[in-house]
């Protein structure tokens, strides 16, 4: 994850820790591995179950729609926000349960999604 990715997960966590406690506190994040910076810490996080493409960030707490949750994949703003195939497959899984996904690289348009998801005014 560039800076500004991190900035943008750090901007949205915040934003929703205000407007939604409950939902912020199951809100989680999984390091996918990629950037591990050693064979062996990525081989740790494998024996450890880390898998790549896991979006970026999961909300275990239910959408005003009957979502069972919503899954995120961010990317840098000014990037397109298109997913690799290894998160199009773990967006597509989550869709499969009923989830909400998302790939999005706008802070406004990660809180409109939230702002349904949650049927926050």
């Amino acid at each position: 994850m560039n800076h500004a990715e991190h900035n943008l997960q750090r901007a949205v966590l915040e934003w929703l820790e205000l407007v939604h406690f409950e939902a912020s506190s199951v809100t989680v994040h999984t390091p996918n591995g990629r950037n591990a910076g050693s064979a062996r810490l990525a081989g740790i996080w494998k024996a450890l179950g880390v898998k790549a493409g896991v979006p970026d960030l999961l909300t275990f707490w239910p959408g005003v729609d009957n979502t069972p949750g919503l899954a995120l994949e961010l990317k840098a703003p000014g990037k397109t926000a298109k997913p690799s195939a290894e998160q199009k497959v773990w967006l597509d899984h989550f869709a499969g349960l009923g989830w909400r996904t998302a790939c999005l690289n706008d802070l406004n348009e990660i809180i409109a999604l939230y702002t349904s998801h949650l049927g926050l005014r």
